[in-house]
């Protein structure tokens, strides 16, 4: 039997790898630009703070039927987050934000609500079961 015959390798030129580093970096580049822009808007920087100031976004949230009283919640920062399917809301304080909230599976109210500006439900005088609050 004969011996194996070398395997040929081909042979790169200096155009072709040039050429060849310049589409991978590339490729790299716009895999990590399409990463960080789904990834911003995906992800939220909404989030929950203590309640020291009026210009958060400030929602009063109330537990079950019979938490009467309720509590606020304060949130700060553009973005969206999602709230227990628990909950029941009686007031909006939108502070220095623009506002929205998602019920009956869209945001509403269409037109979102505007800063400085106290939001209730009178004809719903226990509140509404809302999935979520944003801030533009």
């Amino acid at each position: 039997m004969a011996p194996p015959l070398p395997l040929k390798r081909k042979r790169r030129t200096p155009v072709k790898a040039s050429a060849r580093r310049a589409v991978l970096a590339g490729l790299v580049s716009a895999t990590m630009v399409t990463s960080l822009s789904v990834g911003a808007t995906s992800a939220s920087a909404i989030g929950r703070v203590s309640c020291t100031s009026d210009e958060f976004l400030k929602i009063t949230v109330h537990f079950g039927d019979n938490d009467i009283e309720g509590s606020d919640w304060c949130y700060a920062n553009k973005g969206w987050t999602g709230l227990p399917q628990n909950l029941w809301i009686t007031k909006i304080w939108t502070g220095k934000n623009v506002v929205q909230w998602r019920g009956d599976g869209r945001w509403q109210p269409q037109t979102p609500i505007g800063k400085n500006r106290p939001y209730t439900w009178p004809n719903h005088w226990g509140g509404v079961r809302i999935d979520a609050i944003k801030i533009f």
